[in-house]
């Protein structure tokens, strides 16, 4: 586990892969998000047209 350790804070100048690891996790939290809001807008797109097909 020391190993592991160590190696996440090796640095190569500018990030550490502990902080390139957390900002992998952000950037999949940020692209879950913005897939979760695209599913909403079709669902609501498909909802209307419906309605509107209905009336």
């Amino acid at each position: 586990m020391k190993y592991m350790e160590r190696l996440l804070d090796i640095s190569d100048g500018e990030w550490s892969w502990r902080q390139y690891l957390n900002w992998q996790v952000e950037m999949n939290v940020f692209r879950a998000q913005i897939a979760y809001d695209i599913i909403k807008l079709g669902e609501q797109f498909i909802i209307s047209e419906v309605k509107v097909k209905q009336a």
